[in-house]
């Protein structure tokens, strides 16, 4: 909450002070009511006093202190839209991306050669079979870091899939990820590829026609709105899983 206080060369804005309530609720509105009964204040004027209390207005001896409500953060992620994955029968961890490559390699107009089982065995999360997640698509409104998208996740108690959860995206989800986007999946920093320069964050990028691309964007960059953030969050499993 601020406040906008009359001052000499303008108005200037801050927060009111424990003082300034203090001085409003114990002295002077207590004055005005006892003024009003006098019949020392016209009573248009006192209720005015009490709206403008009841609008956040604090009035003092010494100034008028406006409290205004904060203007809203903009938002940086939007949901587009939902779909689950499960982890498939068989679903070997250790060589899902090259096992991933070999069955759909061919459908990408683009498929990175870095994205291997070498390349991201450090994968902050060992998935198994039978797992079920929702996975949650963000928009990306504004550009933020790689930093507020792990935030994001967190706050969303969302799983870290990395290059792993990318590639099962696709595989049971490809029409649900948004056209002319970057749906990106990630792991912390340390568990990314590291290709000499930077740390790269694997996505799959739909483009306006529906062709695909299986690519790595760099950690230290910033995403903007042609990025959306993959969020995958556990499902309760069903007895019998």
């Amino acid at each position: 909450m601020t406040t906008s206080y009359v001052v000499a060369d303008g108005i200037g804005k801050r927060k009111p002070t424990v003082e300034e309530h203090e001085l409003f609720f114990g002295t002077r509105l207590p004055e005005l009511v006892n003024r009003f009964i006098s019949g020392g204040v016209d009573p248009a004027g006192v209720n005015t006093t009490i709206k403008q209390v009841s609008d956040g207005v604090v009035i003092t001896e010494l100034k008028t202190a406006i409290v205004t409500p904060p203007k809203p953060k903009p938002e940086k992620f939007e949901l587009l839209t939902t779909f689950e994955v499960t982890i498939p029968e068989g679903y070997d961890h250790a060589t899902r991306l090259d096992t991933f490559a070999a069955a759909h390699k061919s459908e990408f107009y683009y498929y990175n050669p870095n994205i291997t089982d070498a390349n991201y065995v450090k994968a902050t999360t060992q998935l198994t079979p039978g797992r079920k997640f929702a996975v949650k698509v963000f928009g990306i409104k504004k550009t933020v870091t790689s930093d507020e998208c792990l935030t994001k996740l967190r706050s969303e108690r969302a799983v870290l899939v990395g290059a792993q959860g990318a590639s099962l995206a696709y595989e049971q989800g490809k029409d649900n990820l948004p056209k002319g986007k970057w749906s990106v999946s990630f792991d912390e920093k340390v568990a990314l590829w590291f290709g000499g320069d930077y740390r790269k964050v694997p996505g799959v990028y739909r483009d306006s026609a529906g062709g695909f691309r299986f690519d790595l964007g760099y950690w230290e960059g910033g995403w903007s709105d042609n990025d959306c953030l993959l969020c995958f969050c556990d499902l309760p499993q069903t007895s019998g899983t």
